[in-house]
């Protein structure tokens, strides 16, 4: 950080320039060099931040009590939030998957109510069609969505847990989802979750972690 003290020659400067920001702090102008990052965001985490940066432009268009009846909502979670949270959370969690049935959802006309967990669940590896069979036992979802979640174990620990991807959302009344795992060789252990999601955004509790090796 560097430090230009006004003079008759420089009495004032504000604003960025190449990576250096300018500002007026107390009698003094202060540089502050702008850090580059040390990885290059994926593609994924692109995309996420720029659905938020769109979710949160959505909200500011809100009329105002609108933005009441998702405060109300907000009184109802058994934590404490604002009805900006609620609204952040809700709609990333319907337009990140992608699917053609689950999309913005900008009027508050639903109470506080969550899915529930698919439960047990059981994950196949089925070589003939090269893919793992995630499977659960209730509920039958013929409401909600159901979502799987998958990520290839690292290192030879059981400790270790990976941070899991999401795979596919679907309706499943057969209770079962399938997941491509022909891009991993043979013998790799691959960890799934799964849990549910309605129509409003909210979504339930993750299941167990189940893992399942390639054959």
């Amino acid at each position: 950080m560097a430090k230009i003290t006004p003079s008759s020659l420089i009495t004032a400067i504000q604003g960025k320039w190449n990576s250096d920001t300018f500002q007026l702090w107390k009698t003094a102008i202060i540089r502050r060099r702008t850090g580059k990052p040390h990885h290059t965001p994926t593609i994924s985490r692109s995309r996420f931040k720029g659905l938020v940066s769109e979710i949160a432009g959505r909200w500011d268009g809100l009329p105002s009590n609108v933005k009441t009846d998702w405060d109300t909502l907000a009184g109802e979670f058994p934590t404490q939030l604002s009805g900006f949270n609620v609204f952040m959370s809700l709609n990333t969690a319907l337009v990140y998957p992608s699917h053609a049935s689950l999309c913005y959802y900008d009027a508050c006309t639903f109470c506080y109510f969550l899915p529930p967990t698919p439960s047990p669940i059981s994950v196949t590896w089925i070589a003939g069609t090269q893919v793992f069979c995630v499977a659960w036992t209730t509920p039958a979802c013929l409401s909600h969505f159901t979502q799987a979640f998958f990520a290839p174990q690292t290192g030879f620990s059981n400790l270790k847990f990976p941070k899991l991807r999401l795979g596919k959302t679907e309706i499943s009344p057969s209770k079962l989802l399938t997941i491509d795992g022909s891009a991993y060789p043979s013998g790799t252990i691959i960890r799934f979750q799964v849990r549910s999601i309605d129509s409003y955004g909210m979504v339930s509790g993750y299941s167990d972690v189940v893992s399942c090796t390639r054959g």
